[in-house]
């Protein structure tokens, strides 16, 4: 089984009396598709070819639902240990340019329910 470092509620690592905490299992998993989700496309300088294309495609003026829901469901099937997506639904909100996903998945360690909100501010 593996692990990974946990991460609060603002994308900061986790600290307890000093000491870093780990994530493993269900909650590791969707840990894993909230980075994937969160991740715009050229922001690893080491891979600029990872991330999702949220400046070019979907938080854009006039974005295509149906290409952005489809770009979201295949980076979250993407997520090693993810079997299927059992809900997903999106709301995007076109005058903020911004949007929120909520999604639940089967996965290798459980099921996973969560929800991600993204914005132009979250990488400019």
């Amino acid at each position: 089984m593996t692990t990974d470092l946990k991460l609060s509620s603002t994308h900061d690592l986790l600290l307890k009396d000093g000491k870093l905490l780990l994530t493993e299992g269900a909650s590791q998993r969707a840990q894993q598709i909230k980075i994937a989700l969160l991740t715009f496309l050229g922001e690893w300088e080491f891979d600029t070819s990872i991330g999702i294309p949220y400046l070019e495609q979907i938080l854009v003026k006039t974005p295509n639902k149906f290409r952005v829901e489809a770009i979201l469901r295949k980076k979250i099937l993407a997520v090693q240990g993810v079997r299927r997506i059992t809900s997903f639904s999106l709301d995007m909100d076109r005058t903020n340019r911004s949007l929120s996903v909520h999604f639940s998945a089967d996965t290798d360690d459980g099921k996973v329910d969560d929800k991600v909100m993204i914005d132009r501010r979250n990488n400019v």
